[in-house]
Order: structure tokens, then C-alpha cells, then sequence
């Protein structure tokens, strides 16, 4: 049996009733991601608020809103955000992305998302589960579309997809006017192909960077030096 909790270095996500635990995916992306000029932060699909503590332990100045559709997954995240140290610098607000993203006033700097995943084929019999791993409730252009609107000028959105999924998320998002800043292709080991891209999505033109990473060098649970180097404020073995 799974943790009821996952501890890092400066703070504990409690996940004993959240639909997704931590993962490589989350933590990744959120030690990743570019937080240059960022003040204002949108995190969607927060889940256990594990992106927006991340963030807010990397930078002190940072002012997040952590966004949650499942209620029992915001009594999660605020649990969460409650116990570190940074609560004061984290809303989370129960409500749909796009629903926030038409109603909405306030404009972000940056927005990030480990979003849903596998769009065909069988649904999770857990529908808490169903609904963050499957990308009926909120889809690629909806998130595309969203962050075109929630994003200030010079605005980023970063996130992470399984390889497979991110030609098709590349090609719709290039349609809709968006520039590929930076990303970061993760392998599982030094002869496997990629099996996640991370991506820095930006609406003006500029210099692109990208970089490969493997997780383990050396064997099972034997982690590359870059990996240990971009994850070592964060997980306990790092």
C-alpha cells in the first residue's frame, strides 16, 4: 500500500484521498519550469498542490492560484498548502479552468499544468481518478485557448506531456499562434526513447532552447547526475 503522504525536503503532501499521487511528472515540471519575470502564477489541476508548493519554495516572491475541479482533491490542497510555509502565498480556489478563464479579470505571468492524460481508451473505474487522468474535462485546445486569455503580455505556459501526445499538442497549439520557448525531452534511461516532454509555450517569437535528460544511468533507482542536480531541493535521496 501507497504512502498516505509524500515527504520532500521543506514540506509534506498528505495524498491519502487524492485521485493522483506524486509523481516524476509533477515534480519534474514544477523544478523545471522557467520563473524568470514570474510574479503571478496560475497553476491548473493542482490536485495535491504539489506545483504550486514547488514553485513557491523556488521563489519567494511568487503569488499563486492553485485551481481545483474535484472538491475532495481542493480539501487536499489546502491541507497541504496550509502546513508549509508558504500559505500565505497560495490560494486554492475550487473551479473549472474554463469557466476561470472567461470570468476572470486577473492576468498571469505564468500558468502551468501536469494536465489530464490519456485521451481514448478505458476510463478509471475511480471517476476522482477518471477525471485527472483523462482529458474529457479539460482539453488541449481548452487549455490553449484559457491560457491565451488568462496570460499577461510575455506570459508563459508550461507543462508536461507522455511523448506520444506531444506532436498533436505541438501542431495545435503553433496553429493557434503559440512559440515553443524551451523544453525539456526526459528519457527513462540512456537507450530508451523520450517517454515525457516538457514544454515552455510563449505568444511571442524568440530564441528556443532545447535539452535532453535521463533519469536513471546507472540501473534501477540509479539517477543521473542532471536529474539529481534539478531535483536536489527538493526530493529526500537527491
Amino acid at each position: 500500500m501507497a504512502n498516505n503522504y509524500f515527504q520532500f525536503k521543506q514540506f509534506r503532501i498528505i495524498q491519502e484521498g487524492a485521485a493522483m499521487k506524486v509523481g516524476t511528472d509533477g515534480v519534474l515540471l514544477g523544478a523545471w519550469t522557467p520563473l524568470k519575470g514570474a510574479v503571478r502564477v496560475l497553476d491548473v489541476g493542482t490536485g495535491t498542490g504539489l506545483l504550486a508548493l514547488i514553485l513557491a519554495q523556488r521563489e519567494g516572491g511568487l503569488k499563486i492560484t492553485a485551481l481545483e475541479l474535484d472538491p475532495s482533491a481542493v480539501v487536499q490542497a489546502r491541507t497541504n498548502v496550509a502546513a508549509s510555509p508558504w500559505s500565505d502565498r497560495i490560494a486554492v480556489v475550487e473551479a473549472d479552468f474554463r469557466s476561470f478563464a472567461r470570468e476572470t479579470t486577473e492576468r498571469f505571468d505564468l500558468l502551468i499544468c501536469n494536465p489530464p492524460y490519456f485521451q481514448s481508451g478505458p476510463t478509471a473505474a475511480c471517476a476522482a481518478r477518471a477525471l485527472a487522468r483523462h482529458a474529457h474535462e479539460l482539453s488541449p485546445l481548452d487549455l490553449l485557448d484559457g491560457a491565451a486569455r488568462v496570460l499577461a503580455p510575455g506570459g508563459a505556459l508550461a507543462l508536461v506531456l507522455p511523448a506520444l501526445q506531444w506532436p498533436d499538442f505541438e501542431r495545435a497549439a503553433l496553429q493557434r499562434g503559440w512559440v515553443l520557448k524551451q523544453q525539456l525531452v526526459v528519457h527513462p534511461t540512456p537507450h530508451k526513447k523520450a517517454t515525457r516532454i516538457l514544454g515552455c509555450w510563449g505568444r511571442e517569437a524568440g530564441a528556443f532552447l532545447s535539452e535532453d535528460l535521463v533519469l536513471e544511468s546507472g540501473g534501477r533507482h540509479v539517477y543521473s547526475p542532471e536529474y539529481l542536480a534539478l531535483t536536489r531541493e527538493f526530493y529526500l535521496f537527491a
